[in-house]
Formats: structure tokens, sequence, C-alpha cells
């Protein structure tokens, strides 16, 4: 019995997805040996449509990722205009330096030099310096 086109299709698409032989050979009532000869026929298309399936996946990856970002940002702006409105005169005095050294920390990681110029540890590792903001 001769493949037809459209089985031949079914058989690029299930072998891109990662099935194997014998789960492809039930599904299209064809042999194993014969797809494994098929197989050799359409490899090249069978891994050009398994790399588009990964770019696609990937694709939606990044969007879920930067929509994400988007969200969290946006929260991010809410809560940061809420602290503003607040009074923080309800804070303790050690809360408020414990508060200071936490945002001095966290914008120690954002702002970097960018230099060419490298500062080098007592272990010999060359590292950009940090802003001090203390």
């Amino acid at each position: 019995m001769a493949i037809t086109l459209k089985q031949k299709e079914k058989f690029i698409d299930l072998r891109s997805d990662g099935l194997s032989f014998n789960t492809i050979a039930k599904k299209l009532s064809i042999s194993k040996s014969t797809l494994i000869n098929l197989q050799l026929e359409l490899e090249d298309k069978i891994r050009n449509a398994a790399y588009f399936k990964y770019q696609t996946i990937l694709e939606k990856y990044k969007l879920k990722q930067q929509n994400n970002i988007e969200y969290h940002s946006k929260l991010l702006e809410k809560v940061k205009k809420e602290l503003e409105d607040r009074d923080l005169t309800i804070l303790s005095f050690k809360e408020l330096i414990q508060l200071k050294e936490h945002l001095n920390d966290n914008l120690k990681i954002f702002i970097t030099y960018k230099t060419d110029e490298f500062e080098e540890n007592e272990f010999g590792i060359k590292y950009n310096r940090t802003i001090s903001l203390d």
C-alpha cells in the first residue's frame, strides 16, 4: 500500500512532536519498518517542523514572560504610590533604619558603573565597581 501525502504530513507532525515509531504506527496503521524508511526520506521536514514548533513555544513563553513583567511593574507602581501616600511616622526608628538599608541594598544591585576599568578582589577576580549609596 502506498503512503498518501496526508499520511506523510501526519507522520511529520507526529514525529516532530517526538512520538515513537510504535505509537505512530498504531495511529496511522502503517508498519514500523515503513515509518523508519519514511523517517529517512522526510528527516529534514521533520527537523524543520520540530524547530518551528519549538520556536512557537519559545515565542509564547517570551510573550507570557513579557506580560508577567508588565503586570508586576504596574502592580509595583500601585504599591509605590500607596507607600508615597502613607505616613511613615507609624514606623519605629528601627523599622525606618531597616527599610533604608533594604532600599539601599536594592539600589546597589541596579546601579553599577559602566566602565572599562575593573577592580580586582583579594582572590584575583575582576569585577565592576558598584556605586556606594551610603
